[in-house]
């Protein structure tokens, strides 16, 4: 794991880790350990924690990432919009022929809902290719508040 501040982020995270649920987990945890220790607020960090596990549980299951000798990478940041605080959590996966997308789900469906959580969580979310090839960064922003959250600093 690396931790690195920057012009544009107050905090930086990076990690990359195997295609496994346990890999998920750890993710999590590690953002669930960084976040209050640059000063988020409880409720952003569990907000974060629940949409890092989403994009990553998804990475391994409907991309590459989760195949033989796959991987998955996670950066989380924070920085300035707009004069708000936001978390910027992002997952690069190794690809998949489909895009990510928000699908309808029945009543009785057992899942389905990753990206209807991630939606309702973050202000925005979305994903860029990389390469040439089917990989891509999934991303969602979550809002941190004025002053509050996370220190904004001088992003």
């Amino acid at each position: 794991m690396t931790s690195r501040a920057g012009p544009a982020s107050r905090l930086a995270m990076t990690l990359t880790l195997s295609g496994t649920e346990h890999s998920v987990r750890l993710a999590r945890q590690c953002a669930g350990l960084t976040l209050p220790g640059v000063g988020c607020l409880p409720s952003v960090v569990a907000d974060a924690e629940a949409v890092l596990g989403e994009l990553a549980g998804n990475a391994i299951r409907h991309t590459a990432s989760g195949g033989p000798h796959g991987e998955f990478s996670v950066e989380i940041w924070q920085k300035l919009r707009d004069g708000r605080a936001v978390v910027f959590v992002a997952v690069h996966d190794q690809g998949s022929a489909t895009c990510p997308q928000v699908r309808p789900v029945s009543e009785t469906a057992e899942g389905g809902r990753g990206l209807l959580v991630v939606a309702g969580l973050a202000q925005r979310w979305g994903f860029t290719p990389k390469g040439t090839g089917c990989a891509r960064m999934v991303w969602a922003e979550l809002d941190a508040g004025h002053g509050h959250g996370c220190p904004a600093g001088d992003a």
